[in-house]
């Protein structure tokens, strides 16, 4: 949560010349431009997550002579401050969150969405890249090349619109690439499909895989932990920054 109080930042000198009214459209003005900030440093200093943590930052909450920004959301916390390692089987796997299975666990299919090789890995990792530090950026990138090439041959699966059921297609083999993690069962390519969405005007292509995980099997799926990016203390610094550049240009104005 930022809390946007500039009264700290106004020597007691400079109160006489601010009205409530102009010290509250200077606080709406810097809330908003916090609020701003934050997004943009989450676009620009994140990656799979940033679409969750933006949308956790809620919109400028009014308080008389303050205003509150706050980030809502496990995830976007989880980002924001940092976590210790877990069993993902706590967040992924419960009542509501998957089936149930004969005996009396639960299990899901989870999805993973794998980026074409040179895109900026917005709508998942760009095939290969994962696989960098173990072989060398070129190599995984050629490798990354080469199972696109085979993929986006396979004959697609379809889904008319989003949520709707799918009709499956082929699957990619299994050994394009070296297993990723000793303890992983297969390389995290194979059985990858390509979905081809319709939409009212275009269609398009994503490339994903499916890995299951349950209550029954304790092995795997074992998160090593997220570092706290601290976003808002960037905020936070920017506001101290920029306030009294807002105070002085509002005198400015108020000796014209």
């Amino acid at each position: 949560m930022i809390d946007v109080d500039i009264s700290q930042l106004v020597p007691a000198v400079l109160e006489q010349f601010f009205s409530s009214d102009m010290m509250e459209s200077i606080i709406d003005d810097l809330a908003e431009g916090a609020r701003a900030k934050w997004i943009s440093l989450a676009r620009s200093e994140l990656t799979s997550a940033k679409e969750d943590y933006i949308r956790g930052i809620q919109p400028v909450e009014s308080k008389p002579g303050e205003r509150v920004i706050t980030l809502v959301g496990w995830l976007p916390n989880s980002v924001e401050s940092g976590i210790g390692g877990y069993d993902m089987r706590m967040t992924l796997l419960g009542p509501g969150k998957g089936k149930r299975n004969a005996s009396g666990g639960y299990y899901r299919a989870i999805p993973f969405r794998h980026g074409t090789p040179g895109s900026q890995g917005l709508a998942g990792a760009p095939m290969g890249s994962q696989h960098a530090g173990q072989m060398g950026s070129e190599r995984a990138r050629q490798m990354g090349q080469d199972i696109w090439d085979v993929a986006k041959r396979l004959r697609p699966s379809k889904q008319a619109q989003p949520r709707s059921r799918t009709s499956w297609g082929d699957r990619l083999r299994a050994g394009m690439a070296p297993k990723l993690k000793p303890h992983h069962k297969t390389d995290i390519f194979a059985g990858m499909v390509k979905v081809k969405h319709t939409y009212q005007k275009a269609s398009g292509n994503k490339y994903m895989t499916f890995r299951t995980i349950s209550t029954s099997n304790p092995e795997g799926w074992m998160h090593p932990g997220i570092t706290g990016r601290h976003l808002s203390e960037q905020v936070e610094a920017w506001i101290e920054r920029t306030a009294p550049v807002m105070l002085k240009r509002a005198l400015e104005g108020f000796g014209r």
